[in-house]
């Protein structure tokens, strides 16, 4: 597919990137093979932005049949209407994060629980006998995304 701004060619890695335009009325097209598929009109103001979004209508059996005939790659699959897969679910991210500190966490206890200190046996003047625990060392953990 392609989209056009004022009739020039916008180039994928600048799709959803803000750009630059002059004050006025723009025309975007979204083009899949011959004429546009989707044209909106957007009003750009002095000092002012824009955005528009452009939905794709699923290809036609004639699309789908040229794609076919040249190796597939005219046409993609459209994007699922549940928004794709579970990576895109607030609730994925949110477990990930769950097991990541957890592991974080477990990690640090079972470190700090393997070197509790060293005793310090001190043999006072009566044959008592003291003990105190000298400080264990600490340890630093860091997580980073």
């Amino acid at each position: 597919m392609t989209v056009r701004l004022d009739g020039h060619d916008v180039p994928d890695a600048l799709l959803g990137v803000a750009q630059p335009a002059d004050p006025g009325v723009h025309t975007v097209t979204l083009h899949r093979s011959g004429p546009a598929l989707v044209t909106r009109e957007v009003t750009v103001t002095e000092g002012g932005r824009a955005s528009v979004a452009l939905d794709a209508p699923p290809p036609t059996a004639e699309e789908l049949a040229a794609a076919e005939a040249a190796g597939g790659d005219a046409v993609t699959d459209p994007i699922p209407a549940d928004g794709g897969g579970v990576e895109e679910q607030w609730w994925f991210w949110t477990l990930v994060g769950v097991l990541v500190v957890g592991a974080g966490v477990g990690i640090a206890v079972a470190v700090l629980a393997s070197d509790p200190g060293q005793a310090e046996v001190i043999r006072g003047d009566s044959g008592a006998v003291h003990s105190t625990l000298v400080e264990a060392p600490t340890v630093g953990l860091q997580v980073r995304f």
